[in-house]
């Protein structure tokens, strides 16, 4: 299954640095092409520290919201 709005996230951040899933496979140099790719089209199966570590690379922050609270 895939999650098109992680999908979105990353490639749109890639875009803006002028990033191809080549080039930013290249730059998450401590990950496989496998684990890369996963989050790169939002497969659900992707672990979490994966999808963080993409993210940080591309300079996008995850911040977390505990349900119940305003």
């Amino acid at each position: 299954m895939i999650n098109s709005d992680l999908a979105k996230i990353v490639q749109d951040a890639a875009r803006a640095k002028d990033l191809k899933i080549m080039q930013l496979n290249e730059l998450c140099e401590d990950l496989t092409y496998s684990r890369v790719s996963k989050v790169w089209h939002g497969v659900i199966s992707a672990k979490f520290c994966d999808v963080e570590y993409v993210l940080g690379m591309l300079d996008v922050k995850i911040h977390f919201v505990s349900k119940g609270s305003k």
